[in-house]
């Protein structure tokens, strides 16, 4: 539902949606996710995932070279983000 949400209202926000994609919070690695969002041309990724999953999402993207700017719901923040250096590409 919030895919179809976004993808409807991305351009009303300003943003230009050129890539979504379906994960697991369950997998090790987001690299082919961060390789396609990349090649698409996104600059901005909005992952609708747990924290934990953000860091293995914000670690597999900065491997690949790959520093986008992060979105992030308030439930997916934690404290330990502020002294992550990986967030900074």
């Amino acid at each position: 539902m919030g895919r179809a949400i976004w993808a409807r209202e991305a351009k009303g926000a300003g943003f230009d949606l050129v890539y979504q994609a379906t994960s697991s919070i369950a997998q090790p690695d987001f690299t082919a996710e961060c390789l396609s969002a990349r090649n698409a041309g996104a600059q901005v990724l909005l992952p609708a995932l747990d924290t934990n999953s953000v860091v293995r999402m914000v670690s597999s993207c900065a491997r690949q070279g790959y520093a986008p700017s992060y979105a992030l719901y308030t439930a997916e923040i934690k404290e330990s983000f502020k002294d992550d250096r990986t967030w900074l590409g």
